[in-house]
This record gives C-alpha cells, sequence and structure tokens, in this order.
C-alpha cells in the first residue's frame, strides 16, 4: 500500500495507487460504500488541489520529485467535487427537473464559451468542470470509456487534453443515466457560478 513515505524518492505510482491513498486519508465522496470502485469512492479533485495539481499525471511527478506532507489537517473537509451519490439536500422535485432539462442543459453547456489554459508544447486545455460536464455527455451517448488513458500526442509531448478527458470519462462508468444528468446539471450550475475561472466575457 503507497504511503507518504514513499514521495520524493521517484517511486512509480498508479491511478489505483492515489485513489487509494486519497481514500486513507479521508478523501472519500459522501455516502459511498466500500464495496463501489476506487473512482467512484475517491475525491480525486478535493485531493489533488491540496498539492497545488489538478489531474493525475502532475500529482505523480510532484509525488516523484518532492517529499509531500500527510494533508492531516484536510481530512473530512467539506468537498469541492460534486459527487453522483452525494447528499446536497436537493428535492426529487428538483433532481426530476434537471433530469427533465438535460437537453436544454446540453443546448447551454454547447453554446458557453470556454475558456482555455496554456499548457506545456502549446497546448491549451479547457477548466476541469468543462471535462466533467463534456465526460457526462459522453456516456450518455457512447456508454463507458473502453480506450486506454492516453500518454503522447503524435508531436511525442504529453497529451493533457486526452488525459483530462480520459481520467473525466472513467469517473463515470457504469453511473445510472438519471444520475448522469442530476450531475449534469449540478456541475453546470457550479461552472456558472464562477464566470471568471471558466468563460470568456
Amino acid at each position: 500500500m503507497l504511503s507518504f513515505d514513499e514521495s520524493g524518492v521517484g517511486k512509480e505510482i498508479s491511478l489505483a495507487d492515489v485513489q487509494q491513498l486519497a481514500i486513507d486519508h479521508g478523501f472519500e465522496k459522501a455516502n459511498m460504500t466500500p464495496g463501489k470502485p476506487l473512482a467512484q469512492r475517491a475525491d480525486l479533485k478535493g485531493f489533488f488541489e491540496v498539492y497545488g495539481t489538478n489531474a493525475f499525471t502532475p500529482f505523480k511527478k510532484k509525488f516523484m520529485n518532492e517529499r509531500l506532507a500527510i494533508p492531516e489537517s484536510h481530512k473530512n473537509t467539506a468537498k469541492k467535487a460534486l459527487a453522483f451519490d452525494d447528499d446536497v439536500q436537493h428535492t426529487s422535485s428538483e433532481n426530476e427537473g434537471h433530469i427533465s432539462n438535460y437537453e436544454k442543459n446540453v443546448e447551454k453547456f454547447q453554446a458557453l464559451k470556454w475558456k482555455f489554459v496554456q499548457k506545456p508544447g502549446g497546448q491549451a486545455l479547457k477548466p476541469p468542470i468543462w471535462y466533467d460536464l463534456n465526460a457526462a455527455m459522453k456516456q450518455l451517448t457512447e456508454g463507458d470509456v473502453s480506450s486506454e488513458r492516453p500518454m503522447w500526442r503524435e508531436d511525442g509531448s504529453i497529451d493533457y487534453a486526452g488525459q483530462s478527458e480520459w481520467d473525466a470519462r472513467n469517473k463515470v462508468k457504469g453511473v445510472a443515466t438519471n444520475d448522469i444528468k442530476v450531475k449534469f446539471a449540478k456541475d453546470l450550475e457550479a461552472a456558472m457560478a464562477d464566470p471568471t475561472t471558466n468563460f470568456y466575457g
């Protein structure tokens, strides 16, 4: 089992290692049963934010090269990520509204002018929540992602965009249709509540 004592020594780690590490230190989505897959239970967004990263690859690099402190002070804090099985006190009628308005929400999502953030090698990524919304939409139209997680682009640079999209899609594997639609609505609301971060004027 991975521990923070192994950070800073060049140790190779896997996504599953990090998911288990996050759960071990209190970063678990609300109302998750132990029998569910690590990918559904681990609050990686909140865990990565503690270390100033937003995805597995930059966290892995930091873990391999830096001595990291245990995030004890962050245990059991309010989670920023919206989980599928969360308890955010929405009524059944509100959830039904989210489900029935899914197509309208998709139109809103596609019409928004999303910002881009420059990455090394000239790549540009959209805000993290865009990938969550895109993943939810593709889960409904294409089903579970079946490809391997991309690593490199054809020009030899790290495929940041491909990895962000794959990670988001992997998180929604096997999620029920109505749960996806409710999550999509909540994530869209969260994105629109922070226009400075997510959209161009």
